[in-house]
């Protein structure tokens, strides 16, 4: 296997990877899509040092730009959903926070109405 043979499989197992990302996040797996993201600094890293012993030929280079736009797409798109989730997430948490406050002005009601009341006229 060449050197850039070698640079094109870190770079298709970079984008497979941001794809699994994005599916992962899609169907709500979001420790694994963590765990997942947690791996991807290492493929950078490999990807990197990849780049700086490889020189890339005329030829070669239009299909590394390509890599590196898909790339550069697909973890947009990453980020753009993760974005939606936590908008969603906090938009939900805002509705807990409501309700638990709700419940909670309710239960403490109840705790100062009920019970047994003394008659001190007798």
């Amino acid at each position: 296997m060449t050197r850039f043979e070698d640079l094109t499989l870190v770079y298709n197992q970079f984008i497979n990877l941001s794809a699994e990302i994005k599916y992962l996040m899609e169907n709500e797996e979001y420790s694994e899509a963590l765990n997942k993201m947690n791996s991807k600094g290492n493929l950078v890293t490999r990807l990197i040092n990849a780049r700086k012993t490889v020189e890339v030929s005329e030829e070669n280079r239009s299909q590394i730009e390509a890599m590196d736009k898909e790339i550069m797409e697909k973890d947009q798109e990453n980020l753009v959903l993760a974005a939606k989730i936590h908008k969603s997430l906090n938009e939900e948490l805002k509705n807990t926070h409501k309700k638990v406050k709700v419940n909670t002005a309710y239960t403490i009601q109840e705790e100062v109405t009920s019970g047994t009341y003394i008659n001190i006229t007798e």
